[in-house]
């Protein structure tokens, strides 16, 4: 039987755009959050800022597109971490590699010590990759050894304008996990199945 949380289940699509990889001493530069209740996604209640940051090099620039100019004016992240706190608070965090977003919003928190005492844990996460995987091997369809996010787009056809624009991701994001849902619901998965999924190869 399927869960019968799945349609009333609180969500966030979450993307994160960095000047790196290493949390402990990279920054977020950019950060998406999209509310989901259940199947639905809630656009119009969506959160996007730019992030304030001293550590841009062209590296991460060439990736994001994200230039000092366009930051000038930008809040801080101990600016926002409040409304980030709130919006991410008792929901399940969803999104295309989840441990890393996790660990940088972990990692920025930290960086605000007793600010942002305690640190919000972001415990309850659902990786759009795993998933995916999941669904595959329950379906009897042999698994690629990784899918990168573009690989998710083109199985659920999705085209769309931008990528690495973190509303742009955050709502891609949510729209494959919103697709998702209505398999695990087909095939009886459950929501704390889905929190509990790990795949190191994924």
């Amino acid at each position: 039987m399927a869960d019968l949380d799945f349609e009333e289940g609180d969500f966030a699509a979450v993307d994160l755009e960095t000047t790196g990889l290493v949390p402990n001493s990279d920054e977020i530069v950019s950060i998406a959050i999209i509310p989901m209740k259940g199947y639905r996604i809630l656009l119009g209640s969506a959160f996007h800022t730019l992030v304030k940051t001293g550590r841009l090099d062209e590296k991460s620039i060439k990736f994001h597109g994200i230039c000092p100019k366009d930051l000038e004016g930008a809040p801080s992240f101990e600016e926002v971490s409040g409304k980030v706190r709130e919006m991410l608070e008792g929901k399940t965090m969803i999104g295309y590699a989840t441990d890393f977003d996790r660990a940088f919003l972990r990692g920025s928190y930290k960086k605000l010590g007793r600010l942002a005492s305690p640190v919000p844990s972001f415990d309850r996460s659902i990786d759009i990759a795993r998933v995916e995987a999941w669904l595959l091997r329950r379906e009897g369809t042999p698994v690629p050894r990784r899918f990168s996010f573009e690989d998710l787009l083109e199985r659920y056809k999705l085209n769309p304008a931008s990528r690495h624009d973190a509303l742009s991701d955050a709502y891609l994001a949510a729209s494959i996990f919103q697709r998702q849902l209505k398999k695990c619901s087909e095939l009886g998965i459950t929501l704390s199945e889905l929190r509990n999924l790990r795949d190191p190869d994924l």
